[in-house]
């Protein structure tokens, strides 16, 4: 676009009737604020406006009789034009004003084309090469930068110029960020609602505070200013966000809670922190959504990468951030059926029936049929009666109260986790009312009807029950097989076979991915884990530089592009590749002792990419699909595969449905941040890191429910990786203290 289009193109935006009028003196204020805005020099600004206004001041007004025949002919002046025509851009100018009389003008000026001699109006003489500014004569990057920016929403409203296009990328962040619970999101980017919350604490906080610190900076007599200032404004902004936290919103005529959480607020300061630490505030321009306006705001349309926002810098950087809460990035989580037909439309293939959640269903469907109709055999039930009416009768009722320890028969049979509930549910059932309601039932009138709950009550409500046994019984049921190694045998070890449910799971999903789907798999990694963002994401030239930042506190982490390299032994290779201009080409081995090819920069990125796909391996690690990258140690020439990716299925016990997890722990962001595997080099934050996740990873899944405690190989496995992680890191406390949940571990499943 021609800088005259650019000027009255803006000009025409701020006028009110979007027909800009030279005779109109508000309109010429319009005018330099547009030229000032557009970033022009003061020279051309007074050289224009004067050239303007030389010839106007010359021309006569128009006759009355002329003014009374323009009301004839319907026609309306066209300021941005110069002349006369009927109303609307689309018409053109049809008269002119020649020494007050309206003239018709040429065909050639209705089509925009100059006449012999004549100069057409204020469109002909802001075009002409007399008006040729520095501006137009410099930097072509620089006017490419500065073209007219608009956006229309999908309610068809448009949004003008950057004030308008600022104003709307603002308000969309804000009501993001203070919405509640079941609120229909309004813009932004992939993820759930929370998520998307949680990004606008840092899109939208970093304007937020560039807002306070200049009001700081107002402030008299005293004004605060510098590193003084950006403590203050975000010591402000976050007591704002907590202070949401608070309050209850109304969704749909219902009370609800805000979809932010402390958690994330934590985070979305420390990636704040981050950004002000490596690019400084008082440098953005703009902090923007990944969302319409926001990257027409930015100019950052196609930019083709996962980038959450982006940050304009005042020197015309573009700069895009990916977001994420802290090092523990799950790509999917959640259950089974819905994650994983999510994992095999991310990969474009279609998945296998025995990878299906209705497979699984079938197979455990078919177990348990099997094992019930053995558990109805004479001999079987007398042994599943024998162990029932032991953990009736070990309660240790009091003088009629229910106390919160069982016993030893209780606590045999149903584990030491839940042992009263199933007597509670097996009773409930019996009495036919729901186990919220039995559970409101004093102490004594629920000891009474446990107490007279016998094994035929048992069969009847839950074993031969097809809901019951289909659902909340599969755990009673299943219990019987799992601490009686008589029944688990006459029942053709139907309760081994269930738990191994998973496991086939798993290496159906296996066999699905491994060898067919394999480079797909990876290829979803490496987009997944950024790594083709991190090295190649501003090949397309939108952005300048791509940052994944992790709110980790206290003030934020970055992926290094260098260590990433580093990681999968391509660093020399990538840093000529970075090196390389567009149009040159290199010299490269496909492998050693190969003749060299001569490639170009385009096919030496897929040579890289080639080699680093060599050196992502999937193995199998616990039963679950891992990505790990292949390492080989430079002294014993000995190869290793550490885990960055974990793809796994499991349940939390017999009876429950799976789940799918599919996540880049700690450890891939911690190897990727230092740019090796070698836990025992890093510094001690990053392996307190490491060693705080895997901890608490233990302990959600001991209080969860997912391990077999009475199994005591299981058991002693977790105790030594225990030991493993205290050699790491000792210093644990708090909520993920080794000793506390090592103390639990040791305690449980001890009858």
């Amino acid at each position: 676009m021609k800088l005259i289009d650019k000027i009255l193109t803006e000009w025409a935006y701020r006028v009110y009737d979007g027909m800009p009028n030279i005779n109109n003196p508000l309109h010429i204020v319009h005018l330099r604020e547009t030229m000032q805005d557009l970033k022009l020099p003061n020279s051309f600004i007074v050289e224009y406006m004067g050239k303007l206004f030389e010839d106007d001041e010359e021309e006569k007004p128009l006759d009355p009789k002329e003014k009374e025949k323009v009301k004839t002919l319907g026609l309306v002046w066209k300021g941005y034009a110069g002349g006369y025509g009927k109303e609307g851009k689309e018409n053109p100018v049809t008269h002119k004003n020649k020494g007050g009389k309206l003239v018709p003008v040429a065909d050639k000026e209705k089509t925009g084309e100059k006449t012999d001699g004549e100069e057409t109006g204020v469109g002909d003489r802001l075009d002409g090469d007399d008006f040729k500014s520095e501006y137009e004569k410099g930097d072509e990057k620089e006017k490419e930068e500065k073209k007219e920016l608009e956006y229309t929403d999908r309610h068809g409203n448009v949004f003008k110029g950057k004030k308008a296009l600022r104003k709307e990328n603002n308000r969309l962040a804000e009501n993001q960020l203070k919405m509640y619970t079941g609120d229909p999101s309004e813009a932004g980017g992939l993820g759930t609602a929370q998520s998307r919350t949680g990004e606008t604490v840092t899109v939208y906080g970093v304007t937020r505070i560039k807002e306070i610190i200049e009001e700081l900076g107002k402030m008299k007599p005293r004004p605060i200013t510098g590193d003084a200032a950006y403590q203050v404004a975000k010591k402000r902004f976050r007591k704002e966000l907590e202070d949401h936290l608070k309050t209850t919103g109304t969704v749909k005529g219902k009370r609800a809670k805000p979809l932010l959480t402390q958690e994330w607020i934590d985070a979305g300061i420390a990636c704040i922190d981050w950004i002000e630490a490596n690019y400084g505030l008082e440098n953005i321009d703009d902090s923007t959504w990944d969302n319409g306006v926001g990257r027409a705001l930015a100019g950052t349309d196609g930019h083709g990468t996962s980038s959450d926002m982006f940050i304009t810098l005042k020197n015309g950087q573009k700069i895009g951030v990916s977001l994420k809460k802290n090092f523990l990035v799950f790509v999917s989580s959640g259950g089974y059926n819905t994650q994983v037909k999510k994992l095999a439309d991310q990969m474009e293939v279609e998945l296998p029936d025995n990878a299906t959640y209705e497979w699984y269903e079938n197979q455990r469907t078919d177990v348990f049929a099997d094992g019930i109709a053995k558990l109805n055999e004479d001999p079987i039930r007398d042994k599943v009666c024998d162990d029932w009416n032991n953990a009736v009768a070990d309660r240790q009722d009091d003088g009629g109260s229910v106390p919160k320890n069982q016993g030893e028969g209780t606590q045999k049979l149903f584990g030491w986790r839940s042992s009263y509930k199933r007597l509670q549910q097996v009773a409930a059932a019996k009495q036919d009312i729901s186990l919220d309601n039995f559970k409101k039932l004093s102490d004594e009138e629920q000891g009474s009807f446990i107490g007279n709950t016998t094994c035929d009550d048992l069969y009847d409500h839950v074993i031969n029950d097809p809901d019951a046994a289909a659902g909340w019984g599969m755990r009673i049921i299943g219990a019987f097989a799992q601490t009686n190694e008589e029944i688990n045998t006459a029942t053709n070890e139907f309760y081994k076979k269930y738990r191994n449910l998973d496991g086939d799971l798993m290496d159906n999903l296996y066999d699905f991915i491994v060898p067919k789907n394999e480079t797909k798999f990876k290829n979803l990694v490496m987009d997944n884990t950024h790594i083709n963002d991190i090295l190649f994401g501003t090949e397309k030239g939108v952005l300048d530089k791509l940052e994944v930042v992790y709110g980790e506190l206290p003030a934020g982490q970055a992926m290094k592009p260098g260590r990433v390299a580093k990681l999968f032994g391509i660093d020399k290779e990538w840093n000529k590749y970075k090196n390389m201009a567009d149009d040159s080409t290199i010299m490269y081995p496909p492998k050693p002792g190969e003749p060299a090819e001569k490639l170009t920069k385009e096919q030496y990125k897929q040579a890289l990419q080639a080699e680093i796909h060599d050196k992502m391996v999937i193995k199998r690690i616990e039963g679950k699909p891992v990505i790990g990258v292949k390492v080989i140690d430079e002294k014993t020439k000995q190869e290793s595969v550490s885990p960055i990716y974990s793809l796994g299925a499991r349940s939390k016990g017999i009876g429950s449905a799976p789940t799918l997890e599919m996540a880049q722990k700690a450890f891939g962001s911690l190897a990727f941040k230092n740019g090796n595997i070698k836990i025992d080099t890093w510094p001690d934050e990053d392996r307190k890191k490491y060693v705080d996740e895997l901890v608490a990873g233990m302990k959600h899944d001991f209080e969860e429910g997912f391990f077999e405690l009475e199994d005591m190989s299981q058991k002693q496995e977790l105790l030594d990786e225990l030991v493993r992680l205290e050699k790491l890191w000792g210093n644990t406390g708090g909520k993920n203290s080794i000793s506390t949940l090592r103390k639990k571990i040791e305690k449980a499943g001890k009858v």
